[in-house]
C-alpha cells in the first residue's frame, strides 16, 4: 500500500522483512518477498537484483543532508513493513526566543509545553528528534502540535 501525506509517501506491506533492517538498509543482499512484482518492475527496466534498493534510498535521503531521514518500521500485530519518506527539509528551530516566559499560556496542552521544554533545551532540535523523545505520540502529532504552536505565535 502507498499511502501519500503533504510531505511523505509511507510505503507498506504486509509481513515483516525476512533480513534485519540493518542488513537491508546497508545493501548487498537481495530477497524479495513478492518475486512477480519484483520481476514486473524488472520488465520495466526499474528492478534488479541487487539488494541495493533500501541502501540506494537511504544514500539519496543522505546527501540531502537537510532531508529527513527515511523511517523503517516493523509492526508485530498485524505483521507490516513499512517505510517513510519524508519530502520535506528538517525543521530546525533557529528562531526560538531565548526570553520565552517561563509561565506557558493557559491554552498549550501538555505535549505543547513539552515540546517547548524540549525546544527550549535544544534550541537547534528538529522535529524527529522531539518525536524521538515523547512517547505518548507519533511523529506526525508532533508536526502537528508544532504547527498549532506556530499559529499561536508560541514560536518561529
Amino acid at each position: 500500500m502507498i499511502e501519500k501525506g503533504p510531505d511523505y509517501f509511507k510505503f507498506s506491506n504486509p509481513g515483516n522483512l525476512r533480513i534485519p533492517i540493518e542488513i537491508a538498509m546497508q545493501g548487498g543482499r537481495s530477497d524479495p518477498r513478492n518475486v512477480i512484482l519484483h520481476q514486473m518492475f524488472s520488465y520495466l527496466g526499474y528492478g534488479e537484483r541487487a539488494g541495493s534498493g533500501l541502501y540506494m534510498i537511504n544514500k539519496v535521503w543522505s546527501e540531502k543532508k537537510e532531508w529527513i531521514k527515511p523511517k523503517m518500521e516493523v509492526e508485530l500485530n498485524p505483521n507490516r513493513t513499512m517505510l517513510t519518506l519524508y519530502m520535506k527539509k528538517q525543521q530546525f528551530v533557529n528562531n526560538y526566543p531565548n526570553n520565552y516566559p517561563n509561565n506557558y499560556p493557559n491554552e498549550l496542552t501538555q505535549i505543547q509545553i513539552k515540546i517547548l521544554e524540549i525546544i527550549k533545551a535544544n534550541p537547534r532540535i528538529n522535529v524527529r528528534q522531539i518525536s524521538e523523545q515523547i512517547k505518548e505520540i507519533k511523529y506526525d502529532a508532533v508536526r502537528w502540535n508544532i504547527a498549532e504552536l506556530k499559529k499561536k505565535k508560541n514560536y518561529r
